[in-house]
């Protein structure tokens, strides 16, 4: 069975003999430097490479905003809080919540939620009700045990709480504003504003320098709002292709969570196009499963570097090796069993 951006690979050699009007959008690095890798074991003859690019560089060359380190993110928001709130805590004090206010806001903008209806104080039930009646039962329910804790009925903590979630949308505007007055931005501002530009028709698909005749989006699953709306202008206005790594053993079975995402595209009047009439069947290929028992997790991690250098004396590639831990404090266990047997 070849890699999915092995395929991919040899498909854009096969049908492009200008591999270099081409470019390639992948969800991370990792995946270009596979992919980086594979075209360069097809070629039979030099060639110019395609452009291969994270989605994060593809969308931040359609705005004039940078990002800045995140400790200038943060501070320029204790600023903006500031401002709103006149509070006088000092910005020590405020890091930790403020790195997680910006993460927050990143969220907001990417998936495109009306951030004033967010950050509203919905601790009166008939406004829950009535505003957000689109909502499942539980999260509904979710909702009315959250906003329950905080009635106002008693506790400084409560009310100081319930005052800061309510200026939040000023805070969320003035950061906004004064991140843009100095061309700055945190990456789902720019993600937003694109998604918007493309929307309104403000912007071209030639103004940014990575610009091919033809964009090809590989290996997508869960997209947020803003990269849903600009994937689904490329599709619509140009010449662009969107190939998705599935596998019909979850694809077309609606108790597997793996596609769910996948299936609510298909359904989607652009995206829905996208899609191959007939999915990989590699999840059905006969597999070779071995168990081994430990009696304690470090055990499982001294058992797996013998494991492990049992198969590479067999021939095993590292890099196509994958490793998956129960728990994440096994993590330097595993990575100094991996030491003793690979060099590099």
């Amino acid at each position: 069975m070849k890699p999915f951006l092995y395929e991919l690979a040899e498909k854009l050699y096969r049908e492009h003999p200008h591999p270099e009007n081409v470019t390639v959008v992948f969800p991370n690095r990792r995946a270009s430097l596979y992919f980086r890798k594979y075209f360069s074991q097809i070629i039979e003859k030099p060639v110019f490479s395609p452009r291969l690019i994270t989605v994060e560089e593809f969308i931040s060359a359609y705005s004039t905003l940078q990002v800045p380190d995140k400790l200038e993110l943060i501070h320029r928001l204790y600023k903006a809080y500031r401002t709103v709130t006149h509070t006088e805590e000092q910005f020590d004090r405020f890091y930790f919540w403020g790195e997680m206010l910006i993460r927050d806001f990143d969220e907001v903008d990417k998936y495109m939620v009306n951030a004033p209806l967010l950050f509203q104080d919905l601790s009166n039930q008939k406004e829950l009700d009535s505003r957000f009646d689109f909502l499942t039962p539980e999260q509904l329910e979710f909702l009315r045990e959250f906003w329950g804790n905080f009635d106002g009925k008693d506790g400084a903590t409560k009310n100081k709480f319930l005052n800061l979630w309510r200026q939040l949308p000023d805070v969320y505007e003035e950061f906004k504003k004064q991140l843009k007055h100095e061309g700055l931005a945190y990456e789902g501002l720019i993600h937003r504003e694109v998604a918007e530009a493309f929307a309104s028709g403000t912007i071209k698909a030639e103004s940014s320098p990575h610009y091919a005749p033809e964009t090809w989006f590989v290996g997508f699953n869960a997209l947020t709002g803003a990269e849903e709306k600009i994937l689904t202008w490329f599709v619509d206005n140009t010449q662009s292709k969107i190939h998705w790594d599935l596998d019909d053993y979850y694809l077309n079975n609606k108790t597997q969570e793996a596609g769910e995402f996948f299936r609510e595209y298909q359904s989607h009047a652009v995206l829905g196009k996208t899609f191959e009439a007939n999915a990989p069947v590699n999840f059905s290929l006969k597999k070779n499963m071995q168990v081994v028992g430990a009696a304690q997790p470090v055990g499982q991690a001294k058992i797996m570097a013998q494991l492990l250098e049992q198969e590479l004396a067999n021939g095993m590639i590292p890099e196509e090796t994958l490793i998956v831990l129960p728990d994440e404090k096994l993590m330097l266990p595993v990575l100094h069993g991996i030491s003793a047997s690979v060099d590099k």
